[in-house]
């Protein structure tokens, strides 16, 4: 099952997100939350320190991972997965670095 949420800064994507992988995770679910948020609050739901990129373990919570991606490595990612010229193309209407 892969989840994604959406919408506007401030809404609590982040809090949802969180909330229900400690859910999953508490009901013996392997579950991975990735957070590519360009205002990272993520690690500080959990306590960890501000080191995008490495993968956490939840105290307490065996099941559950957590990523931080930084707007660089998110860039990086996406024009390696889709190319330089769909990168320029793409950028040249939306705002992607």
């Amino acid at each position: 099952m892969i989840l994604s949420f959406w919408g506007k800064g401030g809404v609590g994507k982040t809090t949802c997100s969180a909330s229900l992988a400690t859910y999953l995770a508490s009901n013996g679910d392997e579950t991975l939350l990735i957070s590519s948020d360009p205002s990272p609050s993520l690690f500080d739901i959990f306590g960890f320190p501000r080191r995008p990129g490495g993968i956490y373990r939840v105290s307490g919570l065996e099941r559950l991972d957590v990523i931080e991606l930084d707007e660089a490595v998110v860039l990086e990612m996406w024009k390696e997965r889709f190319g330089s010229e769909v990168f320029e193309v793409v950028s040249s209407f939306f705002p992607v670095d």
